[in-house]
């Protein structure tokens, strides 16, 4: 199987496993994007750390 098969395989359920096993994910997200303070036309920079 390649690379990318696996990656498609699993990928399509990534995002509701993510919510069942951590039972705090909107609010962990949610408190995140409070946090910046812009307006809809600014300019920000984002470092995504997650991998």
């Amino acid at each position: 199987m390649s690379i990318k098969k696996g990656f498609d395989k699993v990928a399509k359920d990534y995002d509701i496993e993510r919510k069942r096993l951590i039972p705090c994910f909107d609010d962990f997200y949610g408190a995140s994007l409070e946090l910046i303070s812009s307006q809809k036309d600014d300019k920000i920079k984002v470092l995504d750390l997650g991998a």
